[in-house]
């Protein structure tokens, strides 16, 4: 299984270096950027499959993007008993789970979530996944 490796502190030399694709241009006020991160395959080398991005504001609430490039070794299923809307990110159809997540394809076949912090509307996380380049 692949674990997770600690890139850091943003703005420390190996946080840069974990290749993250996708980062947010939109954030709501309060909140910056806390670390990036990838993740280790099973012989320690840094997987380029999945990729992380955290920013937290003051209090503690983070907002994390996520990455995954799409193939046969990353597929995966997801339900909820929760609530799921569909709608359009940057012309591409997404779904909002449960009210503060948010996950769509991009062109380029990566896998984007956006898990919401604390009191985020939904047109937030929208407003966060449309900036996120």
């Amino acid at each position: 299984n692949n674990a997770q490796k600690g890139r850091g502190r943003a703005g420390e030399e190996d946080s840069v270096n974990c290749g993250i694709i996708c980062t947010a241009e939109y954030l709501p006020e309060g909140y910056s950027l806390s670390r990036a991160y990838a993740y280790e395959n099973e012989d320690g080398s840094v997987s380029g499959k999945y990729r992380n991005i955290e920013y937290k504001n003051e209090d503690g609430d983070e907002i994390i993007v996520m990455e995954r490039l799409i193939d046969d070794t990353t597929a995966y299923t997801y339900s909820t008993d929760g609530t799921v809307e569909e709608t359009t990110i940057n012309g591409r159809t997404a779904a909002v789970t449960d009210g503060n997540c948010i996950d769509w394809e991009t062109e380029d076949g990566v896998s984007v979530s956006i898990n919401g912090g604390h009191g985020l509307s939904v047109d937030e996380l929208i407003k966060i996944a449309e900036s996120v380049k």
